[in-house]
């Protein structure tokens, strides 16, 4: 019989130290997992925190290109405005060429007709005048007089000339002026499209930066989540190991330990109680007020 209990509690070492040993080893590899999701949750903190500061940073060229966009877009409105001034003067001035081309003309049907007379009025000559004994003094005040006129409206008409003169110099110059405005316009609306196209893109990228983000933070939650799964099953395992290596201490101690208190033995362990019941501890009949001591103590 002795034998056989010997044998028993030979059994239950062995069992118990190989449960102590799996243990042991689920809690090696669990702090190994722990270990790596603290590795990773690093790592992707890193992330998150680089995230943060690119958002940060591509926000701030956001609100500089827009400045630039506004700018241009300023500047594009007066290029716009300029080449529109351009055209109205040009407008202007070709409306004064042609009252200046009507006025010319009429100076001119004016001029011819005092040619005519003048002509007309000179076409008398001197042997007319000494047979026809004609008034010369006449004739000459009136030659003299159609001569002023026709001077004053070649001068009048040379003005014009002159006048029409600067008008096609300015139209020309203001041609010039309009091409340079609208050269100057076309490169704007270029530079334009250009800012616009490109803070598109900006957005577009910072859009993405934001869902990555939003990933990340939720990797993290996720990692945080497995790091507290593993410390709890740590803390289980750690917990367990302790509760084993007590029961193992207990085996080389049986048989030595004295009884929590003096009296009579009731009942032993294992002694049937009633049906297919037994008694899982001992029963001891002592005094009321009696010190129950622990294995502990």
């Amino acid at each position: 019989m002795s034998k056989c209990i010997n044998h028993f509690f030979k059994t239950g070492l062995i069992l118990t130290s190989l449960v102590t040993t799996s243990v042991v080893a689920n809690e090696d590899q669990t702090k190994k997992d722990l270990s790596d999701i603290q590795s990773a949750l690093q790592k992707t903190e890193a992330e998150l925190k680089g995230q943060r500061k690119s958002i940060a940073q591509m926000r701030k060229d956001l609100r500089a290109h827009e400045l630039d966009i506004a700018q241009n877009a300023k500047a594009l409105n007066l290029a716009a405005q300029s080449v529109k001034e351009n055209e109205q003067q040009q407008r202007e001035q070709q409306a004064k060429a042609q009252q200046l081309k009507a006025q010319q003309a009429k100076r001119q049907t004016l001029l011819a007709a005092q040619l005519k007379s003048a002509y007309m009025a000179g076409s008398h000559d001197y042997s007319k005048i000494l047979l026809n004994q004609q008034d010369t003094a006449k004739i000459e005040r009136t030659l003299s007089y159609y001569n002023y006129l026709n001077k004053a409206r070649i001068k009048q008409i040379e003005e014009l000339k002159a006048l029409q003169q600067e008008i096609a110099d300015n139209q020309a110059e203001l041609e010039k002026t309009k091409q340079r405005l609208v050269a100057l316009y076309d490169e704007q609306k270029q530079r334009q499209q250009a800012l616009v196209k490109a803070q598109q893109e900006r957005k577009s990228n910072l859009n993405k930066l934001q869902s990555a983000l939003k990933e990340t933070k939720s990797s993290i939650d996720y990692l945080k989540e497995n790091e507290q799964t593993l410390i709890t099953a740590i803390e289980e395992l750690e917990r367990e190991r302790s509760e084993k290596v007590e029961l193992l201490g207990l085996q080389s101690s049986k048989g030595k330990l004295d009884w929590p208190t003096k009296g009579a033995l009731r009942h032993r362990f294992g002694q049937r109680k009633h049906g297919n019941i037994d008694w899982k501890g001992v029963l001891i009949s002592a005094k009321e007020g009696s010190n129950v001591k622990s294995v502990q103590n």
